[in-house]
């Protein structure tokens, strides 16, 4: 099952700014988020890091997670947008929980908080 996300305030997500994507248990046994150009394309990027799966985000004591999508190289759990114009994040649900099936709209998305452009 996919999720995605592609607009920030109405705008594209904007490879030259900084993200921070948060969240808690999204309904599915795993998960994981890509981020694509245009249409389904990986962004190159000299990290070759495309993917940050359920176990490689940052999980915090309160049992959410999060990672950071910027240019710029940043500590923890990080998604390289290659400076695009624009970008997808599609969160990839593996298995999900027949609640999740039932009704889709009701399931607990990460949030995308924008920290700055360059």
């Amino acid at each position: 099952m996919y999720f995605t996300a592609n607009v920030d305030d109405g705008a594209p997500l904007n490879g030259r700014c900084t993200y921070v994507v948060s969240g808690g248990k999204p309904g599915g046994r795993w998960w994981s988020v890509t981020l694509y150009e245009g249409a389904g394309w990986l962004v190159k990027n000299a990290a070759n890091r495309w993917s940050i799966p359920a176990h490689a985000a940052m999980q915090h004591y309160d049992g959410t997670w999060s990672f950071t999508v910027s240019p710029d190289e940043q500590p923890g759990a990080w998604l390289p947008t290659g400076g695009v114009q624009a970008f997808d994040l599609p969160l990839r649900l593996y298995h999900p929980e027949p609640e999740t099936l039932a009704a889709p709209e009701k399931t607990m998305l990460p949030t995308i908080q924008k920290q700055g452009c360059a």
